[in-house]
């Protein structure tokens, strides 16, 4: 079989990352084109889908064989001087951009939830509902240094911008000075940046330190191991990674895969050693540091990891309640009652979570007996079903469409008894409302709102420019796993379309199209030379 698609591929002049790249677009477009018409238009769907398919056929080799031709001259890190000053100007300028939010936005957004998390670091109660490693280094510390709410966002601009000054420096200092440039004005152009980091949201604190630690590891492979090599770093690497993992509760996701790449890049023994650091300091985290905090556990997790089979059951309950066995309507309607489910949105069971629905009524049932209701769903009323399917996680694969998920990022302040009120400069913050609006509605909304763009953008790097018939394709090609793995694995447990779950995407995909598109200046040269002679 493999010989004869093989036989078929070529004759076609396709490759197999090119079908691969075709397979994954066309199901993101037939996905786009179901919820599009609404599940309806059977005979068209097919149709459309059929030409689509076509043409994907046809443009996706061209594509990746020009992607292939880019490439980023890397070079020896003694060769590029100056550091520390260009250090400091990288660090300078994302500190300039983002006080312009917080001159704007003082003292900073505090949604609910930020609210919670500055009540907890106040009375010294922490609830590990939102995670208590993340409430103390964010909230806590700033705190108890300086005794005032603004110094929450303050720490935090000081240290993003510390992170993105040291991910432009890595650039140029193994690449070139234009694409560290254009990567951090990338970053600090996204109105979203300038929004979420206004917010001390875990969402901020995980996209930072998932972009730390994958800037060690980059460095680790550019100086062939030799960067990990040092203790301090290894530290530095392993204590990173777990605040990665524990600023949110499903960061393990991203975690993991990335511990796993660095065995790719560095020395067996230096592996195991940030393996054993790394689950050393998440145990130290997790059971005397938080029984010294007394660390409340937190309940009803378990809607929170059964988004997805619950947003199903939910569309097929309003649209099409006939279509449910009678376990499943037991349960639909032991979760709210049935007037209740007329206000249920398709695609966002948030909208139903939090106005009446009984918790107790999903932690009582086991996970299979969800899952098992889920798929009578799809069984019995398929196009509802796929419906809410679609309309819940295009967000992590979309190219086109709605795009209101990341237009809500504008910072706010809850009511709250805590004293926190807006006291910011009302004329900025209109400018930067304007810019905001400008550049949402045009054409770089594409690339800063769209989460579905930066997978893409990363999987093209991966197949134009690894050969999966080489073990150097299949390593390389591991270091943009932990981003997939994150987007990808938390897609399937989201409640409704939360952008800021996902913002790690724009800070991360940088760093992976360098890992694709570097080439040593040496191998190179050695190549150059070979071909002359």
């Amino acid at each position: 079989m493999k010989t004869m698609a093989g036989t078929l591929f070529k004759r076609l002049g396709l490759d197999l990352n090119s079908v691969l790249l075709a397979c994954y677009l066309l199901a993101v477009l037939s996905a786009h084109y179901f919820v599009s018409m609404q599940g309806t238009a059977g005979g068209f769907l097919f149709w459309i889908t059929a030409v689509t398919a076509g043409v994907l056929l046809a443009v996706c080799p061209y594509l990746l064989r020009r992607l292939s031709r880019v490439e980023i001259m890397c070079r020896k890190e003694e060769e590029k001087k100056n550091g520390a000053v260009w250090f400091a100007l990288f660090f300078l300028l994302s500190f300039l951009v983002l006080c312009c939010y917080y001159t704007a936005y003082f003292p900073g957004g505090f949604s609910s939830d930020s609210i919670y998390q500055y009540s907890q670091a106040q009375t010294g109660v922490y609830n590990d509902w939102h995670p208590v490693l993340h409430t103390f280094v964010v909230f806590a510390i700033p705190l108890k240094l300086t005794g005032y709410p603004a110094a929450i966002i303050f720490f935090q601009i000081v240290w993003c911008s510390l992170i993105l000054a040291y991910m432009a420096e890595t650039f140029r200092m193994y690449g070139s000075m234009t694409y560290a440039a254009g990567s951090l004005l990338f970053i600090l152009m996204n109105p979203v940046t300038g929004s979420i980091m206004m917010y001390p949201w875990k969402d901020v604190g995980f996209a930072a330190s998932a972009l730390l630690s994958m800037v060690y590891v980059l460095r680790t492979n550019l100086s062939k191991g030799a960067w990990l090599e040092k203790r301090g770093h290894a530290v530095m690497f392993s204590a990173v990674l777990v605040f990665a993992a524990l600023a949110r509760h499903n960061g393990i996701l991203f975690a993991l895969p990335l511990l796993a790449a660095i065995f790719f890049y560095s020395r067996k023994k230096r592996w195991v050693q940030a393996v054993f650091l790394f689950f050393a300091l998440w145990f130290a985290v997790k059971v005397p540091f938080y029984s010294m905090l007394h660390v409340e556990a937190p309940d009803g997790r378990k809607m929170e990891v059964l988004g997805l089979p619950l947003t199903v059951i939910g569309n097929v309950a309003k649209e099409n309640p006939g279509a449910m066995d009678s376990q499943t309507a037991e349960f639909v309607y032991d979760l709210a009652p049935k007037e209740s489910w007329e206000y249920y949105q398709c695609g966002s069971f948030n909208h139903i979570k939090f106005h009446g629905v009984d918790w107790d009524a999903v932690e009582e049932r086991s996970v299979p007996d969800i899952l098992g209701m889920m798929l009578r769903c799809i069984k019995n009323a398929p196009g509802h079903a796929f419906m809410a399917l679609f309309s819940l996680t295009d967000l992590v694969y979309a190219v086109d469409g709605d795009t209101s998920a990341a237009a809500v990022l504008s910072a706010g302040i809850t009511e709250n008894e805590s004293g926190i009120e807006y006291a910011g400069n009302e004329k900025l913050r209109n400018y930067l409302g304007s810019y905001s609006s400008i550049i949402n509605k045009g054409i770089f909304k594409y690339v800063f709102q769209y989460i579905g763009i930066m997978n893409l953008a990363v999987l093209c790097s991966i197949l134009a420019k690894n050969n999966f018939k080489r073990a150097d394709g299949w390593k390389r090609s591991f270091f943009a796993v932990p981003l997939l793995a994150y987007n990808f694995g938390t897609m399937l447990l989201l409640t409704g379309a939360d952008f800021r779950f996902f913002y790690v995407s724009f800070l991360v995909c940088p760093v992976i199209i360098f890992a694709m598109f570097h080439v040593d200046f040496q191998v190179k040269g050695s190549q150059l030379l070979l071909k002359k002679e």
